[in-house]
């Protein structure tokens, strides 16, 4: 047997008889009827929300820790946001910490036990001379845990010699950071030493990191109860958030999009942190909005994360690349209806410049064609030493001109890497921009994309997220919903300018298509919406710091009472953007303004009315899990 033995609080030594979920929601129903303000799940979902924020801030000032923070450091945060939002009349800090620390021991205790089995093999222990510490891994201090064996009648001082709480040490034993502070405190070898505990990680793997041994006790698991699951079963849309969607709706629906846009927002800027992005490049044309809500909300929250809006295209970035044609070329030539005429205009080749290659391979111009890869007229225009000799000077030439244009934002991409910010939705533009950043063909850039949606099935090597819906969470009922009408996206995220074609070569500017018809669109539909998703957006963003919910069920909820709630100037709008919504890759133009306007409110009549009774009850009825 060992001199000295360690051994875990909770599950070990001291049972629980629920979850601590269900311990949280307890604390949450003593505070309401102190402070009946706030509802119980909204106080389980303020503690939730100051962990996390109190966890973040904490992770990037010390390392290795888990449990730096404390419950008075929880309700201290929470007490500033209840005083700044006067979420309770005739509040006072000091007072609420007090109360909150007092009910969150009750709601423990009132739930505990102890694990008898371990408490007499403790004091057998004990008799034949062994020292005993409790060593936890929580967020309350050495007092409070020494409390609570006392109210259950325990003589804490006969049975052990001392408490050490990770809270205490700001140190952990799942790192092994708590155990190295307790040898040296009690002056312990770890051969002399054993662990007893319930965490393989924390108990079994963090003392092996100093060489302790350990034993693992079986745990009792308790079940979440029925009240638990009927506490968190409705998804209630909170009344600030319900003002604001309802806010100016007699003129359309789309402003609401301010609150997808805010959550995909506020995934970004969470990831950026975590990463420890520095610079974030968003990329035209949806890119100068996003961007526009990112910089808000950085100031907002204090963020210090320098963002660039790109000039680039798929266009654009597939000539300033340098790999193989047969590489090049994969994406575009496997189009359909793709003549070679529009294959060579995409490229930038001018009409005399065609008309040449056309002459010399003898290939008709003008022919759609299937698949244009498998053809042999896309072999023999590859093969020609025309399109060679023009290509490649031009390529190399768009190549050194694209490079200076990113050198042009001051950020240095072979160490930082390229993290960029797109709609989506197949990351095809980050496929075609990770190519014409190579110096080399290969050269190696470290790319991370983040997209609205991902709706490709991409490697882990790709590095490219959908953060608001994505080809693994296709199955998620948030996720169907906030996928649904995707092309509404493209709609609102819009700008004045045309699709950037090429770069200047003397300037390295980004050099734009001709035509005033976007412009006159963004002035007339586009320009208005957005001052209204930005006018929302700074509302939700203010409302978000003081209504406490599980956000991401609220947002789709919202998003899906925009389907259901269809109206003739949100139909006005959508006709109005995609009559000149042209996708120029290849100079194939697929736009809704071939159907007649009946058609398309029919057809899309006909798609909302099955989505909306095959979601309908899901909406309605769907458990929210715990965040």
């Amino acid at each position: 047997m060992k001199k000295i033995i360690l051994v875990d609080f909770f599950n070990t030594i001291m049972g629980r008889r629920k979850l601590p979920e269900d311990v949280l929601l307890d604390w949450g129903e003593k505070m309401h009827d102190v402070y009946s303000g706030i509802s119980s799940v909204q106080y389980y979902n303020m503690f939730k929300n100051a962990w996390k924020k109190l966890s973040d801030t904490s992770s990037s000032i010390v390392e290795e820790s888990d449990f730096i923070i404390t419950t008075h450091d929880i309700f201290s945060l929470m007490a500033k946001d209840i005083s700044k939002y006067h979420l309770i009349q005739d509040f006072e800090i000091q007072k609420f910490i007090d109360r909150a620390q007092e009910e969150y021991f009750n709601a423990e205790h009132e739930a505990q036990y102890l694990k008898t089995r371990t408490i007499n093999y403790l004091k057998k222990c004990r008799n034949k001379g062994c020292k005993i510490y409790i060593v936890s891994d929580f967020y309350c201090s050495k007092d409070v845990l020494r409390a609570w064996l006392v109210a259950l009648n325990l003589n804490v001082d006969e049975l052990f010699d001392d408490i050490f709480v990770s809270s205490d040490y700001k140190a952990s034993k799942v790192h092994g950071t708590l155990y190295k502070k307790v040898l040296e405190m009690i002056s312990a070898s770890p051969k002399d030493v054993m662990m007893i505990g319930d965490n393989y990680k924390a108990d079994k793997k963090g003392a092996k990191k100093q060489g302790i041994l350990s034993k693992l006790v079986f745990p009792h698991i308790a079940l979440p109860t029925r009240r638990f699951f009927k506490a968190l079963q409705k998804i209630d849309v909170p009344v600030e958030y319900q003002e604001i969607f309802e806010e100016d709706i007699e003129n359309g629906s789309y402003s609401n999009y301010a609150f997808p846009l805010y959550l995909f927002t506020k995934k970004l800027a969470e990831r950026c942190e975590a990463n420890g992005t520095k610079n974030l490049f968003f990329l035209a044309r949806d890119g100068w909005l996003l961007k526009t809500l990112f910089d808000e909300y950085c100031v907002h929250n204090h963020l210090n994360i320098k963002t660039h809006y790109m000039a680039v295209s798929r266009k654009s970035a597939l000539n300033s690349s340098i790999l193989p044609y047969e590489e090049t070329f994969k994406g575009l030539s496997n189009r359909s209806f793709v003549s070679v005429g529009n294959f060579l205009k995409t490229l930038n080749f001018k009409n005399e410049e065609i008309e040449k290659i056309g002459k010399e391979t003898g290939v008709s111009l003008s022919i759609y064609h299937l698949n244009l890869s498998k053809t042999k007229a896309y072999q023999k225009v590859l093969s020609s030493s025309t399109f060679r000799t023009i290509y490649d000077k031009y390529r190399h030439e768009q190549h050194k001109a694209f490079l200076d244009y990113v050198d042009s934002f001051g950020v240095d991409i072979a160490s930082e890497g390229f993290c960029y910010v797109d709609s989506g939705w197949l990351g095809n533009m980050g496929r075609h921009i990770e190519r014409a950043l190579k110096e080399n063909i290969d050269d190696k850039v470290n790319m991370n994309g983040y997209f609205i949606g991902c709706m490709n099935k991409t490697s882990r090597e790709e590095k490219m997220y959908g953060l608001l819906f994505s080809y693994i969470s296709r199955k998620n009922w948030e996720s169907k919903i906030l996928s649904y009408r995707k092309l509404n996206f493209e709609a609102i995220l819009r700008t004045d300018q045309n699709s950037c074609t090429s770069y200047d070569i003397e300037t390295s500017s980004p050099i734009y298509s001709t035509g005033d018809e976007e412009k006159r669109t963004y002035d007339k539909f586009v320009c208005p919406m957005q001052e209204k998703i930005v006018y929302k957006f700074r509302k939700i963003m203010q409302t978000d710091d003081r209504v406490f919910c599980p956000l991401e069920s609220v947002v789709a909820k919202l998003v899906y009472n925009i389907f259901r709630r269809s109206t003739k100037q949100d139909a006005i709008f959508f006709d109005g953007t995609q009559k000149t919504y042209c996708d120029n890759f290849a100079y194939i133009g697929f736009t809704y303004a071939i159907f007649k306007s009946w058609m398309r409110k029919c057809l899309f009549g006909i798609r909302d009315a099955f989505f909306i009774m095959g979601n309908g009850g899901k909406v309605r009825h769907k458990r929210i899990a715990l965040k």
